[in-house]
């Protein structure tokens, strides 16, 4: 009798025991499935005004990468494009008071694209006008890669600004 009768067919490259082939399965199906999901849209957009500027900042989704939109008005269409890359603050230096601008990001995981978030505007300040310094937005529960450190980091409510993994 052949020493593979009874055993199960699984694809070439795929471990013969019923657990590893378990966690195979599920690894298969989550690589899937984020493959076909996008990411969710950023929350809490803000707008702080400052001299000169306007400085945005957000709380991540579960994506890879953001983009910040820049418009004169609350659309995509005609927008200046920032990559934020995991960044998930950015200052818009206009360098003159009263200007008003809107403001979108969107999330990316890989060439998926999540939802633009909803627009929101902010007008620059005079600028011998102090600059304000807003609080953090609330943390994210998502792990996202630090571009300063190259570490997997996960900002927390607490107050700690990176916790690594």
């Amino acid at each position: 009798m052949p020493a593979d009768v009874g055993k199960p067919n699984f694809p070439s490259g795929v471990p013969l025991d019923v657990d590893n082939f378990n966690r195979w399965v599920v690894n298969a199906i989550s690589n899937l499935q984020s493959a076909f999901i996008p990411p969710t849209t950023v929350t809490n957009l803000r707008v702080t005004p400052q001299p000169g500027g306007n400085l945005i900042d957000f709380t991540r989704s579960d994506g890879e990468s953001y983009t910040l939109y820049i418009n004169t008005t609350g659309s995509v269409n005609l927008a200046t494009h920032v990559q934020l890359g995991t960044a998930n603050r950015y200052t818009h230096s206009v360098g003159k008071a009263g200007i008003l601008y809107y403001y979108a990001v969107q999330a990316f995981k890989g060439s998926l694209a999540g939802e633009v978030s909803p627009w929101i505007s902010g007008t620059t300040l005079g600028l011998a006008v102090p600059a304000a310094q807003p609080d953090p937005p609330p943390a994210t529960e998502f792990p996202f890669v630090d571009q300063e450190t190259d570490a997997v980091a996960v900002t927390v409510p607490d107050g700690v600004d990176f916790l690594p993994l």
